[in-house]
């Protein structure tokens, strides 16, 4: 069992989740931001750049000195927080059993080793709660991660459904509606269609605004107003949380209620609704061969059979999203209610956040990969559009509505719902109502295929259908 302990505790052998295991190399950029250090790298900038704004706002706190307020400058921007940093906060931790209390801890340690802090050291932490720290610092990492990681993800499987959108825009295929044959497409355009759905609901996961507040026990800056009563603490917080890259919440109770951050699950989760949407099609054009694998020498696609390529980054990214949704719902209720003034159930939820983000982020990067290992197999899609010549039924009837034929709908739908039609029998088919339009239109009608019947498809794809 020795043996067992200390393997777990060295490898991610022993981790509960996949985001700690066996998908970890996924989350990598994730972790500066949304691990237990990057939280305490932040509560450490959010008290660091604190001292530095109050030194220049108090006139009773004398001139910094130079060598003092270099560490701090360090600090605030994480460029001086490290390993060194992290043991000493969880060494201080040990002892007396409280996250933030023990950065501040370290920070008089980091200031009476630097020498030239004097009397300075005493305004470590001053008039802060925990949760001054905690909200600026859980906004600070939310938005790091949003716009140095999560964007540009997402971003990444934009421009690759961009990519296959144009190469693929004049690649015409049969349009399936209720999972039945139905009017023409291009593949490029129902791959644009996804493009555009994402791009639309990231714009509005990036418009959440990340909000943070300083203001006291319970909201109402009381100590710092009785200590300093003719300072403007409300104005100096709002210029001190606005200078950290977040909204002023202008009130609140100790806790920042966190309704920016179910808005911020929310729109994650906007923004991967139709990334799943896409999974669960790029998986079904794969199982009709529409879409092909490209195989990967060294892989397996079964244990025993030989000849399998799985979908398998698709199946994954449609679980992981799946695992971050049932997370995310739940989170977004329990992180907006707090008993009266304060209560810390909340506290585990929070930190629940950041697993449950790391699943989407698996989510995005195994689409991406899945994108990446797929080509268009041509054949079998026209040959398939070829056996269909049924779909262009609903044109014979549409040009027999505007030359006033009566009953053009129902006549087609006796010849051919249920049945599946040849050229041959299209061509039967359009003989029969030659005599009730004019010649140039039954022309038209015995000219066109299954295959020059996508509209607009290929404009679509391209984004020209607007063009004159």
């Amino acid at each position: 069992m020795a043996a067992e302990s200390e393997l777990f505790g060295k490898s991610e052998y022993g981790a509960l989740s996949t985001v700690d295991g066996r998908d970890a190399s996924m989350v990598t950029a994730l972790r500066p931001h949304l691990s237990e250090f990057g939280l305490m790298k932040n509560r450490t900038r959010v008290e660091a750049a604190w001292m530095l704004f109050l030194s220049v706002k108090l006139p009773e706190i004398p001139i910094l000195p130079d060598q003092a307020r270099e560490l701090l400058e360090k600090l605030s921007t994480g460029e001086a927080f490290g390993a060194a940093e992290m043991g000493d906060i969880k060494t201080h931790e040990a002892v007396v059993n409280h996250d933030v209390k023990s950065v501040e801890l370290m920070l008089r340690d980091r200031f009476a080793d630097n020498g030239s802090f004097g009397d300075h050291i005493e305004f470590t932490h001053f008039g802060l709660t925990s949760e001054d720290v905690n909200n600026l610092a859980e906004g600070i990492g939310l938005g790091d991660a949003r716009e140095q990681v999560l964007l540009p993800a997402i971003g990444g499987v934009v421009n690759d459904l961009g990519e296959k959108a144009l190469a693929w825009a004049d690649i015409p295929m049969l349009g399936r509606t209720h999972g039945q044959p139905a009017t023409p497409t291009t593949l490029g355009k129902e791959i644009v269609v996804f493009k555009d759905r994402i791009e639309e609901a990231t714009e509005h996961f990036a418009a959440v605004a990340a909000k943070g507040k300083l203001n006291g026990a319970t909201g109402g800056y009381n100590a710092l107003a009785y200590v300093y009563p003719d300072v403007n603490w409300a104005q100096l917080s709002k210029e001190f949380v606005e200078s950290l890259g977040l909204e002023f919440n202008r009130a609140t109770t100790q806790v920042e209620p966190h309704d920016w951050m179910a808005r911020y699950l929310h729109g994650l989760s906007g923004a991967l609704y139709p990334m799943t949407d896409l999974t669960k099609d790029m998986w079904l054009y794969i199982s009709q061969d529409y879409i092909k694998q490209i195989p990967v020498e060294g892989e397996v696609g079964s244990s025993t059979m030989p000849q399998k390529i799985n979908p398998i980054m698709f199946e994954k990214a449609e679980s992981n999203f799946e695992t971050f949704y049932n997370g995310a719902d739940g989170l977004a209720r329990k992180l907006t209610q707090s008993r009266l003034q304060r209560d810390l159930s909340d506290s585990s939820s929070r930190r629940a956040m950041y697993p449950a983000i790391g699943h989407a982020l698996i989510g995005i990067t195994s689409l991406k990969r899945g994108l990446a290992k797929v080509d268009v197999n041509e054949p079998v899609i026209s040959a398939d559009l070829d056996q269909h010549w049924e779909v262009l039924t609903e044109n014979i009837q549409q040009v027999m509505r505007r030359y006033n034929a009566v009953g053009g709908y129902d006549k087609m739908k006796e010849i051919s719902r249920g049945k599946k039609f040849t050229k041959d029998v299209y061509l039967e088919v359009v003989d029969a109502i030659a005599a009730e339009l004019p010649g140039e239109e039954v022309e038209r009608l015995r000219a066109q295929t299954p295959a020059t019947n996508v509209g607009y498809a290929a404009k679509i794809a391209r984004g020209t259908e607007l063009d004159d």
